[in-house]
């Protein structure tokens, strides 16, 4: 399995994380692991989010022939899909 070492951790960013990985029940490096992949996903939700706005945009221009052509109804519509 492939390693990562990070150098330089300000102390106060590692005492925050031995805390949370004791409350969590999890050792350092499980901690840091877990909050990685809690990072990536929500990314990855985000991508999800934003394709799904535009397959709506670009479904809305097959059946209408147009897209919205206001800012606001675009960023309404990418606000919605986030409900």
């Amino acid at each position: 399995m492939p390693n990562i070492f990070v150098r330089d951790v300000p102390e106060e960013m590692y005492r925050k994380f031995e805390v949370v990985a004791r409350r969590d029940h999890r050792s350092i490096p499980g901690e840091v692991l877990y909050l990685m992949e809690e990072a990536i996903q929500a990314d990855a939700a985000d991508i999800l989010a934003s394709r799904a706005a535009l397959q709506r945009l670009a479904a809305r221009r097959r059946t209408t022939g147009r897209l919205p052509i206001k800012a606001g109804d675009i960023i309404r519509g990418i606000r919605d899909d986030g409900e």
